[in-house]
This record gives C-alpha cells, structure tokens and sequence, in this order.
C-alpha cells in the first residue's frame, strides 16, 4: 500500500469500506458505509 494512503485511512471511522474493482485497465472504487455478504464462495 502506498503509504500516501495511510492518513486517509487512519481518518475513517469504523463501519466506512473501500470498495475497489477492476477490469482489463479500468480500476473504480467507492466508499461504503453499509455492506452485505452475498455468498460464501464466490466464483
């Protein structure tokens, strides 16, 4: 992890997720304070 980040991330409260994806090239993220397991074994 780039430490860049670590500040951010030791400003966030607890309950707050980083969510990031990607595909080929293209990397999305967002932040979300309200998450769900959907499955045990995803594909």
């Amino acid at each position: 992890m780039k430490k860049q980040w670590l500040p951010a991330f030791g400003q966030m409260t607890y309950g707050i997720y980083v969510l990031t994806t990607r595909f080929d090239d293209a990397v999305n993220g967002m932040i979300a304070s309200w998450v769900t397991q959907v499955s045990y074994a995803p594909p």
